[in-house]
């Protein structure tokens, strides 16, 4: 891309109301994984399977198998990818069958899109690709009620290359698209899908949960198989422009609002009662919603307990809501250690 293109493409994000904080997308360098780092996590039926940080893979009906993974081959500026494998294939494709690696974005993210309305935004996706399958895939982008769908075609020219892809997507003026919390804006990326989740009609907005186009690859038919994905930038405006790199620690903080992992450890006296609250601590990053709690407890004679809270907290006249983990146990020199929290869309 040519200094003046790149010029050019950032007037126009600034004329679509955005130079920073352009991207929608969290953790579209894939740089963070809090749950594996680089190893193989495998993607099991049936089940929404996080290798990387607020990317899922999902096999849906098939009885093949996959893994997903960070890995350290990525083109340009990037220093990883995801990588998608076929480890056992399954050339069958059921009309209820898909495959996928897809991101869930929040409400509150996606207001500025004006989605549901007179004043809808186009967006665009940009994003290098590199798969040892060649041909016809897609993306698809539908909202929280499934509802509204809209699907994209681009092609894989050649085989186990990087290739930039952009896609424009017309601003949608119907369906709801809440401003909460919850997941109101899903990207999936379709790595084939059977014909209850696919369409013929690709680049128009439908009444229908599509995210695949019917001409997809299947790319669990083929195994050893792989689909890698980096560099992934959605944003407001018609034009994709230069890939907006966050700090590590600025990505971290965006994706510890879903998940977060810590090397959190606490050994001491709980106390023959267990009716205490013996320690607490607020986690650094304040979480999307209320999280499911995991750790490793233990200690003589009894259970460790825990539990989370969002609790008003006030320093000198400064008031913020936090989430605060309490633990508490029956009898002495109990532990507390590698704490997980779990809130993802």
């Amino acid at each position: 891309m040519t200094k003046a293109r790149q010029l050019a493409d950032l007037g126009n994000a600034y004329d679509d109301g955005a130079l920073s904080n352009r991207n929608l997308i969290i953790n579209g360098s894939m740089a963070i994984s809090q749950r594996n780092g680089t190893s193989a996590t495998s993607v099991s039926s049936g089940a929404n399977t996080y290798g990387l940080d607020r990317f899922f893979a999902r096999i849906q009906g098939s009885s093949g198998a996959a893994t997903q993974q960070q890995v350290s081959d990525s083109p340009d500026v990037f220093s990883n990818s995801v990588k998608f494998t076929v480890t056992s294939a399954d050339t069958n494709l059921s009309s209820g069958d898909y495959n996928r690696l897809h991101q869930e974005i929040e409400g509150n993210t996606i207001s500025r899109l004006g989605w549901g309305t007179s004043s809808a935004k186009p967006v665009t996706l940009s994003f290098w690709v590199k798969g040892s399958v060649t041909g016809i895939y897609s993306i698809g982008i539908y909202n929280g009620d499934v509802g509204r769908s809209i699907v994209q075609e681009y092609t894989i020219t050649s085989s186990n290359v990087w290739e930039y892809k952009t896609i424009s997507i017309i601003g949608e003026t119907s369906g709801v698209w809440a401003n909460d919390n919850s997941a109101e804006l899903r990207v999936s990326f379709s790595l084939g899908a059977g014909s209850s989740f696919s369409t013929s009609s690709v680049g128009v907005w439908q009444n229908a949960f599509n995210f695949s186009s019917s001409n997809n690859v299947n790319i669990m038919a083929t195994a050893g198989a792989t689909f890698q994905i980096t560099g992934v930038q959605l944003e407001v405006g018609d034009t994709a422009t230069p890939f907006e790199h966050r700090s590590y620690g600025d990505e971290l903080a965006k994706c510890q609002r879903y998940y977060q992992t810590t090397n959190y450890y606490y050994e001491g006296d709980f106390g023959s009662s267990g009716n205490g609250v013996p320690h607490q601590s607020i986690v650094p990053t304040n979480m999307r919603a209320s999280a499911t709690l995991a750790f490793t407890g233990g200690g003589n004679g009894g259970a460790c307990t825990g539990l989370h809270s969002a609790q008003m907290l006030s320093f000198s006249g400064y008031s913020a809501f936090k989430t605060v983990l309490n633990f508490s146990g029956v009898g002495y020199g109990y532990f507390v250690k590698d704490v997980t929290l779990d809130a993802e869309l």
